[in-house]
């Protein structure tokens, strides 16, 4: 595998999501061969059954940095496009459960996005996701993980 050539300037990466229909092995392979330098992890392009040995594996032979890491619910509240599950509760404890599974890749930071408050009353949607943010980041912090928030 290539790995990039250069020692200043800026550092490159490509998220997982651009190249949807490739597995993750095909990912790395693709992006150390490129010359990057990172890849943005999503979590939905990980073994289903939780055994992350082969992705870590092949993962750290490929020299790649894990840019970021996305949730497999990537959300506190729901998302237009992104489907269930609808309540915010299980959606924080599949956040909670994601850092604990992608702490093990060492991203720069795990993308959080707030979800959409529609249908909700604005006040207690807002309460939720600080509520939520709160819980992700204490557990966050315990794993050594940042969030990086993303507004919706």
């Amino acid at each position: 595998m290539l790995r990039p050539t250069h020692t200043d300037g800026p550092r490159v990466s490509v998220s997982q999501i651009t190249t949807l229909a490739a597995s993750f092995a095909d990912d790395v392979r693709t992006y150390a061969d490129a010359g990057l330098d990172g890849i943005g992890i999503w979590e939905l392009k990980l073994a289903e059954d939780g055994d992350d040995a082969a992705a870590l594996e092949q993962f750290e032979a490929s020299g790649l940095e894990a840019a970021s890491a996305v949730a497999a619910v990537p959300s506190i509240l729901p998302l237009p496009l992104l489907g269930p599950p609808d309540d915010p509760a299980e959606r924080l404890e599949s956040l909670l459960a994601s850092l604990h599974r992608l702490a093990a890749f060492r991203p720069s930071g795990v993308v959080c996005l707030t979800g959409s408050g529609d249908g909700r009353d604005a006040d207690e949607a807002r309460a939720t996701v600080v509520d939520g943010l709160r819980q992700l980041g204490a557990e966050a912090e315990k794993l050594r993980l940042r969030i990086a928030l993303e507004p919706y």
